[in-house]
């Protein structure tokens, strides 16, 4: 695909819509950004964002001079032959997501003044069926009086704390599209990424991202109730069954070199977390039950994802030498590498032992609050007796040989460390360090 400057709109400066309008500015399109938020755009073009990502501010500033902050959407929008809407959609309190932000920011697009043809490419993660929905009530009246105007699926595959070399650099880009022109003007943007891009229907690409996250979460649901498992059979370590299980040839190429990310998925731990695959389960199995669908799988995959709390909580409580000792719980973001704490499973554990009268203690390598304390991670350890790891931050590797110093049990909630390790008790959920 040839590769053509265009003057793009990212309607939304947080974490997709940052990285999208950054990663399109290094392209070489010229990108107008706005954010309802008076502080986002700013901070964002200023290299200091609302939010943390790794390598965003070196993205922002190669690309700064194709970066043009906008005051409302009418000028954000201006001559733009591209707009990306990327604002929230949250939980609605119901499991099903709230897709107000969306609808309201198509609105306002599609009535703001445009001299030629307009694609609006909805980058949100949205329930199957709402891009062509939007289309049909707001943008068909429109096209119905002579504008060239269209609704397509460009939803984000962006990992946090990796968001930039996914943008740079995607395994896939998914464009759903109903008009071939407004399809074609999208591909366009992205012709500058070594990847193929894949061609289908609206609802077919919603409906990509949500499958996409629910068998990332069925992985992690199934590593967990096989730990289960393990843990009920004498002499059983589900770590090493499981490493059995990711040298299957299947999972690699004929000369046994490809070893795929996904089977980070595959172990078991403390469930997962962040603003995506809590929300997008739950969004879908909400949409099923408006279907009338029953979809026992996907209510498993949350049952067995919540469960993980109550029972790392009864380790810890069960471990503690005597009642008035304090538990740390050790990494607060969703995982390793960023400062977003959504739905994170070290904030619930610290939750529940709360709520069941325990003394806890928190602390993140990047989150500088560290539950309004401020202290070192050094400090924390210090004050506690049972220290679960909820995250694979590397400032915890030495915790093993430190249990042991400190007298301390250790629960690997992540299963990170060997059984070799001093201290190592297995096999089973934890690993205890209070003997060497």
């Amino acid at each position: 695909m040839r590769s053509t400057s265009l003057r793009v709109a990212v309607i939304g400066a947080g974490y997709v819509g940052g990285v999208t309008a950054a990663g399109l500015a290094r392209f070489g399109h010229t990108v107008s950004i706005f954010d309802r938020n008076p502080e986002a755009v700013p901070r964002l073009l200023g290299g200091k964002p609302l939010f943390f990502e790794p390598g965003l501010e070196e993205l922002i500033a190669s690309g700064r001079d194709q970066l043009v902050a906008a005051g409302s959407i009418g000028e954000a929008v201006d001559d733009a032959a591209v707009v990306m809407i990327c604002v929230n959609t949250p939980d609605s309190g119901t499991g099903a997501i709230d897709l107000s932000f969306v609808r309201t920011a198509v609105r306002e697009v599609a009535g703001a003044t445009s001299s030629g043809p307009m694609a609006i490419a909805i980058r949100s993660t949205v329930i199957p069926g709402t891009t062509a929905q939007v289309d049909a009530t707001i943008l068909a009246p429109l096209r119905a009086g002579g504008r060239q105007i269209a609704a397509v699926a460009n939803p984000e595959f962006l990992r946090e704390g990796r968001a930039v070399a996914d943008f740079l650099h995607p395994d896939r880009i998914v464009v759903g599209d109903d008009d071939k022109w407004a399809g074609d003007l999208v591909a366009s943007l992205y012709a500058r990424t070594p990847t193929t891009i894949m061609r289908m229907t609206r609802s077919s690409a919603e409906l990509a991202k949500y499958m996409n996250n629910a068998l990332l979460a069925t992985l992690v649901s199934f590593s967990n109730e096989m730990a289960d498992i393990a843990e009920a059979v004498d002499g059983a370590d589900v770590t090493d069954a499981l490493l059995a299980v990711h040298a299957d040839r299947r999972w690699h190429d004929r000369e046994g070199r490809w070893d795929p990310g996904i089977l980070g998925y595959l172990w078991p731990g403390c469930g997962y977390g962040g603003s995506c695959l809590p929300k997008d389960v739950k969004a879908l199995r909400a949409e099923a039950s408006a279907l009338g669908l029953t979809v026992p799988m996907l209510q498993a995959i949350d049952a067995i994802n919540e469960s993980r709390v109550a029972k790392l909580a009864q380790i810890a409580l069960s471990s503690l030498p005597d009642p008035n000792s304090a538990i740390a719980v050790l990494g607060t973001a969703f995982k390793a590498g960023t400062r977003d704490e959504r739905s994170s499973p070290g904030l619930r554990i610290a939750s529940e032992l709360k709520r069941r009268a325990a003394t806890v203690l928190t602390y993140d390598p990047l989150i500088e609050t560290n539950g309004g304390t401020g202290e070192s991670l050094t400090e924390v350890l210090s004050k506690t007796k049972v220290w679960i790891v909820a995250t694979l931050a590397a400032e915890f590797e030495s915790l093993p040989d430190r249990a042991v110093e400190h007298g301390a049990v250790l629960i690997d909630a992540r299963r990170r460390f060997a059984p070799t390790s001093r201290g190592y008790r297995g096999p089973g959920l934890f690993r205890t360090s209070t003997d060497s």
